[in-house]
């Protein structure tokens, strides 16, 4: 899955990693929309750390990630 150029998608989080490059920290995800879900597929999407709202991603956790030119512009829980 390309994320897409504007817009958003809510995805269960299969696994986090935390990169840095040249000093800025970012955050790798393994995700899985519903649709990958069915065929057992997932996606890697990469975000600066900042983008994260405050939260920490984690295993298990659903969320919702925004994108603006095919970046990732913000990552937010989807779970109450």
């Amino acid at each position: 899955m390309a994320g897409p150029i504007t817009g958003s998608v809510r995805a269960k989080v299969l696994a986090v990693e935390h990169t840095s490059i040249h000093g800025d920290v970012y955050v790798d995800l393994l995700i899985q929309t519903t649709d990958q879900n069915t065929n057992n597929e997932a996606s890697r999407v990469r975000a600066p750390v900042h983008a994260c709202a405050g939260m920490r991603p984690q295993v298990g956790l659903v969320v919702t990630i925004e994108f603006l030119m095919g970046q990732v512009t913000r990552i937010v829980s989807s779970q109450a």
